[in-house]
């Protein structure tokens, strides 16, 4: 599978009333959902065996993806399972279509935190996102929703050498006794570093156009390790996705020998989470 990414959140600008909670509060705490932030995350206090979220988009929009993101429900015990519907009508009786089947859901960490699924693209007004729980969920939380159409996709892999760093984040004090004490701020903070080389003339300007796209370090965007829109359900492996910025304030390239280019070590920097988690 390919690298994917995505730029625009076609859930950006709707309004608190557009995300109604069949299962949840419908408070204004729903604007955390679509804020370009994780770290404030909407919150459902109430035990739950299943959510159900209904999203109106305001008029009949195109869309191949949706990514859940800073989610604290994908835990073993619940082996929670995610359904994406679309409708023309908010109480799905009309034109309904199943974009992606339950899948269950990634929860190995660090990637139980956040989870993208891919869908052949469907033009609805009207998506549901349903969770399904073996078991009780509760303070169901969601730091950030993303909706997407038409991932780019990039042609090569990165090459070997690549890895990811997996940050936590904590206040430390040390005592004139020599003790210490640590407090826990928050994470898992994840960042990838995927090396290229050897790449054609296309192959370099597809990074370019990315790294133009974000404006280096500056916006926030989806970074989706695998593409997938065929398989009927996810499987977690192509779930993997981080919602951060490049870290990478130049882009740069060599011509290590003729029409073959070296832009280096691309990074992805996962957006923080809010403190604690």
């Amino acid at each position: 599978m390919t690298y994917a990414y995505a730029t625009t959140n076609l859930l950006s600008g709707l309004a608190v009333g557009s995300f109604g909670w069949a299962s949840g509060l419908n408070d204004a705490t729903r604007s955390r959902l679509n804020d370009v932030r994780m770290s404030s995350r909407y919150v459902n206090g109430s035990p739950v065996t299943t959510v159900t979220l209904i999203i109106d988009l305001g008029s009949a929009v195109a869309s191949t993806g949706v990514a859940i993101l800073n989610s604290n429900v994908a835990t073993s015990a619940l082996a929670p399972t995610l359904r994406i519907r679309g409708a023309t009508n908010s109480i799905f009786t009309t034109g309904v279509v199943t974009a992606k089947a339950a899948s269950t859901l990634n929860t190995s960490a660090p990637y139980n935190k956040d989870h993208v699924l891919q869908y052949a693209s469907i033009t609805k007004q009207y998506l549901e996102l349903l969770w399904t729980f073996t078991g009780t969920a509760t303070n169901f939380a969601v730091g950030e929703l993303w909706a997407f159409n038409a991932q780019t996709q990039l042609t090569r892999k990165s090459i070997y050498g690549g890895g990811e760093d997996e940050e936590i984040y904590s206040s430390s004090v040390d005592f004139y006794n020599g003790g210490n004490r640590s407090y826990f701020l928050g994470g898992p903070v994840r960042t990838q570093r995927l090396p290229f080389s050897d790449l054609s003339l296309t192959e370099r300007l597809e990074l370019a156009t990315m790294w133009r796209a974000t404006r280096g370090p500056v916006s926030p965007f989806l970074w989706i390790d695998s593409y997938e829109a065929t398989d009927t359900a996810a499987a977690a492996t192509e779930q993997s996705v981080i919602y951060g910025k490049l870290a990478v304030p130049a882009f740069t390239w060599k011509e290590q020998d003729y029409q073959l280019f070296d832009p280096g070590e691309l990074i992805i920097r996962s957006l923080g989470r809010e403190v604690g988690s």
